[in-house]
């Protein structure tokens, strides 16, 4: 008998697991999810530059699963499972059936299996809600694994792993239940099937099965393709009756395509291989209707895949001083041939340079890239948001804007940062997440980033405006419109003559430096700009609510007993109190440089600027 569960002392405070309903709900269905946290955690865990291979599978009698072998495996944890509320009797009444989830290509579970480190054995298996790993550095084990142990009707899971240099594979279980009482006992969620150890400074760890007997049925029962090869194979008994293979390969495809048309990645679904040179097919079978513009979209995936470095645009990184992209970030000849070639439906790719700074004082030089293309048979908008091979469909903006689009962030420490922004599902980024809390300026980074295709789009597209001159015809009527007037909705492109609106140039631009701020003229400055008088209002930045009618006297005073330093050429400071300052800057080579801000808090600045 493996299955050991904990009991609770009575001075414990007791929890619950209370995630559960981020893996089911409107926006997302269970397949879903299912798939999304084994492909994301598998490329997390990529082992080379080759491909990683993630197949799902059914393993059933038909396929050799013993039901007696299945049942022999949970002894007492059944009892466990019933009086937690599972539907027990119900999941054992039918066929033997088990999900089978395996990966390869990839590093496997690595770490110490005997003690507790911080690395992925031990975030797999012995933390919950918390992972050590990071991007790419590999899986992000955290809340996302209580998707296996939710998916069965027992509420468990087993999985077996294989590292580099393993002689066997490592196998252990887990289920997931609710705090509860048996026999007069009471039991933490959790247990573990698993051998414990009997002695040392871990004495009642929970550690892998040594039983050379059982990890051969194992693999055997349940058709496991593992063999020698390091990965890590996932089975979970008794699925609910939302786990749909068919479901699941729709959503593989439809999720997934980029990178495999990006040879990232090669998915199996019970002997269907989803690869680059079966996709379009499979997506044909299983996919049909739920991607608009399929052909267009994963052409325009193959093309941005095949654009060399060498024909890639950059833009350093003072593109986002701002923190936004817009035209000074552009030379006018340049920007002008970007938006030809846009309007004549060629493939613009960018990269898009970025400093990611952290509070321990690292700064990583690193990049992401965007593609743009328009094509007139589009029936709408796609933009794609992918980080490190994982599309983030919760970031979609297009909409409206015809055109195809994505942002590709592989490059390491972007691809970390954001990894480390996604929400448990990976389907959205959170300006907000916990561990966003070890960079600096978090928020305005991630905002930078996930608006800059939007941005991008908007400033290359040419609107073809329109007229619509008997719009208002029923609102505002003179005598003499009668033979004047068109059919309603007919519209023809304006040829009024007017000039458009010239951009208006800014002489001044902020950008964050160490605790602090700079204020720079900008390459539209000019000599008639100045002298100029510039009003800022200044902030820490806060999770919810306005941070300038939050500001606080404790926070900092900008007046001259408590003041923070102003450092320039060619200012003059006029006035200083509370949040808000006022100088003069006297000529356009002029330079500003306000300091002595928490180095842990990001400062935001509101400016105005008037004549002088």
């Amino acid at each position: 008998m493996y299955w050991k569960f904990r009991t609770v002392a009575p001075d414990e405070v007791e929890t619950e697991v209370t995630q559960r309903d981020q893996f089911r709900n409107d926006e997302i269905d269970l397949s879903d999810t299912v798939v999304r946290e084994a492909v994301q955690n598998s490329l997390d865990a990529q082992q080379s530059r080759d491909h990683v291979t993630v197949r799902f599978a059914i393993a059933d009698d038909s396929k050799g699963l013993d039901k007696n072998f299945l049942m022999g495996l949970f002894d007492d944890q059944l009892e466990h499972a019933r009086i937690a509320g599972l539907d027990v009797d119900g999941a054992l009444e039918g066929r033997p059936r088990a999900l089978v989830i395996e990966d390869f290509g990839t590093r496997g579970l690595t770490g110490e299996t005997t003690q507790k480190d911080e690395d992925n054995f031990s975030d797999f298996w012995r933390r919950h809600g918390k992972s050590h790993k990071s991007g790419k550095s590999g899986g992000r084990w955290g809340l996302g694994k209580l998707v296996y142990s939710y998916s069965s009707r027992v509420g468990a899971f087993f999985g077996l792993t294989i590292r580099d240099g393993d002689g066997h594979g490592h196998l252990m279980g887990q289920t997931v239940l609710n705090t509860h009482r048996l026999n007069g006992d009471h039991f933490a969620p959790h247990g573990f099937f698993a051998d414990i150890k009997q002695d040392g400074p871990e004495k009642g760890l929970q550690v892998p099965v040594e039983n050379q007997e059982l990890r051969d049925n194992f693999r055997s029962q349940f058709s496991l393709q593992r063999e020698m090869k390091s990965g890590l194979s996932v089975v979970v008994p008794y699925p609910r009756d939302e786990i749909d293979i068919g479901n699941m390969t729709a959503v593989g495809v439809t999720n997934y395509f980029f990178p495999v048309l990006t040879d990232q990645l090669v998915l199996e679904f019970d002997g269907t291989r989803v690869d680059r040179s079966s996709l379009r097919s499979v997506a044909l079978e299983h996919a049909a209707g739920r991607i608009d513009d399929a052909e267009l979209l994963f052409d325009f995936v193959e093309a941005a895949h095949a654009l060399s470095d060498s024909e890639m645009l950059v833009l350093d990184t003072n593109w986002y001083d701002d923190w936004k992209l817009t035209e000074d970030d552009f030379d006018d000849v340049l920007l002008e041939d970007l938006r030809n070639r846009f309007a004549k439906n060629e493939l613009i790719g960018i990269r898009m340079r970025v400093d990611v700074k952290r509070k321990d004082g690292r700064h990583d030089a690193s990049h992401f890239d965007l593609f743009l293309k328009t094509d007139p048979d589009l029936s709408r908008g796609h933009d794609l948001y992918v980080r490190g091979g994982i599309t983030v469909p919760g970031e979609a903006k297009f909409k409206h804007r015809k055109a195809l689009g994505a942002l590709v962030a592989k490059d390491g420490p972007i691809s970390e940062f954001l990894g480390d922004a996604e929400n448990a599902a990976h389907t959205k980024w959170n300006g907000r997440a916990e561990k966003l809390k070890n960079y600096k300026y978090a928020p305005q980074t991630l905002s930078v980033v996930r608006n800059s295709l939007v941005q991008l789009h908007d400033l290359l597209g040419q609107a073809v405006e329109e007229e619509a001159e008997d719009a208002l015809v029923d609102f505002f009527w003179m005598p003499g419109d009668e033979g004047q007037r068109r059919k309603r909705g007919k519209k023809k492109p304006s040829t009024s003559g007017v000039p458009p609106i010239p951009r208006n140039p800014r002489p001044i631009r902020v950008s964050p430096c160490e605790g602090g701020f700079r204020v720079m003229p900008t390459k539209d400055a000019k000599s008639e700009h100045f002298p100029m008088r510039c009003r800022a209002t200044l902030a820490y930045d806060i999770p919810n609510g306005n941070p300038f009618k939050r500001w606080q006297k404790f926070d900092f005073e900008l007046g001259q007993k408590k003041g923070i330093p102003v450092q320039g050429k060619h200012v003059v400071l006029e006035a200083a109190a509370d949040n808000m300052f006022e100088l003069i800057l006297e000529s356009k080579d002029f330079a500003l440089r306000i300091v002595g801000f928490d180095p842990e808090r990001d400062v935001i600045v509101k400016l105005s600027t008037a004549e002088a």
